[in-house]
């Protein structure tokens, strides 16, 4: 398999969005937030300019506070308020399929579940696109 490496414009940032699926423990996001500081490095280093940002539903988001981050309720917290995990998995799609669309990331770094929390990254994978 080869894999081509993005071209980095002047004109617009890098975009990455590392979305960290989580319900209470802090494993995904942990590991995430590291690959991420560690690309934030590189970019830095080269003079690339960037975006990172977080998409997670960790319930312990705060501890990517150096990055946007985007916080949805995870389906445990839900549970636990004994509301329909069923209803608010269809919102939550909507809400993750949109964020994505409109940003387009150049790179989308999942942990463990590509399909993401809600079977929401799906629709929009395609090949980076090359400005």
């Amino acid at each position: 398999m080869t894999h081509q490496l993005p071209r980095f414009s002047a004109n617009r940032p890098f975009k990455v969005v590392f979305y960290a699926i989580n319900g209470t423990g802090l494993g995904h996001l942990t590991r995430q937030l590291n690959i991420a500081r560690a690309l934030r490095s590189l970019l830095d280093e080269y003079g690339v300019i960037h975006q990172i940002e977080f998409l997670t539903t960790s319930d312990a988001a705060q501890v990517a506070n150096d990055f946007l981050t985007i916080k949805l309720p995870s389906k445990t917290r839900f549970k636990r308020q004994g509301l329909s995990v069923k209803r608010y998995n269809s919102r939550a799609k909507m809400l993750v399929s949109t964020y994505l669309s409109q940003l387009s990331p150049d790179w989308l770094v999942v942990d463990t579940a590509p399909q993401g929390a809600f079977n929401s990254t799906l629709a929009v994978k395609q090949p980076s696109r090359v400005d």
